[in-house]
């Protein structure tokens, strides 16, 4: 069967301090970040891991890339990767690819950016986390929940 260019459709990323694999290959997730980023001084080197959960489509070759970028801050840190996709996840199938730990600088309060992108195509925001001073994390911690 001819190869055809697979895709890699993102459906939610976690980012955290750390990804481990269990010796039973389970993956453990330490210190995830669900909804902020607090930090006690600036500037910081916080080096983070993401995982990105998706389907692939197709076949073949897939080339992405990952990135995460902070306001206010040039390019941000990136990493770069290249699958042989052997066959496409069914309808309700999900797969997760976790990325290498990224070194993070963060040189004052603003947002980070969970970027993902395939080829040459433009870059697609997986993912927002503000990142607070504890004064600030405080007042977001006791903000009343917004209705859904």
């Amino acid at each position: 069967m001819a190869e055809s260019t697979p895709r890699f459709e993102p459906i939610a990323a976690v980012v955290c301090d750390e990804i481990r694999e269990e010796i039973s290959q389970k993956e453990i997730f330490i210190g995830v970040y669900s909804t902020h980023i607090v930090v006690h001084r600036f500037p910081l080197l916080l080096p983070l891991q993401v995982h990105i959960i998706g389907k692939f489509v197709g076949r073949g070759k897939l080339s992405f890339e990952m990135r995460i970028s902070h306001v206010g801050q040039d390019g941000g840190v990136s990493a770069r990767a290249t699958l042989d996709v052997p066959e496409p996840t069914g309808e309700h199938e999900h797969l997760g690819l976790s990325l290498p730990r990224l070194p993070v600088q963060i040189a004052a309060p603003g947002t980070l950016f969970i970027s993902f992108r395939q080829g040459e195509e433009g870059w697609r925001v997986l993912k927002t986390l503000p990142v607070l001073d504890p004064a600030a994390a405080a007042k977001f911690a006791s903000a009343p929940a917004q209705p859904s």
